[in-house]
């Protein structure tokens, strides 16, 4: 597959990817080179979450965690800007593989769903069930 490099051609390749398939959002989906700023990344791949799944990617301080009777974990915390400066440089190689690196240590980031009973509180705080970053 050809180099995607504009912040556009990038989120269509994965919607175009994941349409295509029968499966729900996962790395396979971003089985493709890329070169681009690595917050740009980011933020296509929050946006993509969003758009597919109806999840939000968020960077979270105060987090507290809760297990439910049925073992769903769930997170309150404060929405808060992540530092982005280890992400000013480019990324240039397979966007999952960016994917992979740029989650595998990193706390504080999390994929929240939120439904009816579960969503954002005054002040940036917010409440959901906590759902695995990448797939």
């Amino acid at each position: 597959m050809d180099l995607v490099n504009t912040y556009e051609k990038i989120f269509e390749t994965v919607l175009h990817n994941y349409t295509c398939d029968d499966v729900e959002l996962n790395l396979l989906h971003f089985e493709f080179p890329v070169h681009a700023k690595k917050a740009e990344l980011l933020e296509i791949y929050a946006k993509l979450v969003k758009t597919i799944n109806g999840d939000d990617v968020v960077y979270l301080t105060n987090i507290q965690k809760f297990v439910d009777g049925h073992g769903a974990t769930y997170i309150s915390g404060t929405v808060a800007e992540p530092d982005l400066s280890d992400f000013e440089d480019d990324f240039h190689g397979n966007f999952s593989e960016f994917l992979t690196r740029c989650f595998k240590d990193r706390i504080d980031w999390y994929r929240i769903s939120q439904n009816e009973e579960l969503g954002k509180f005054p002040h940036g705080g917010v409440f959901g069930e906590k759902l695995e970053l990448i797939v």
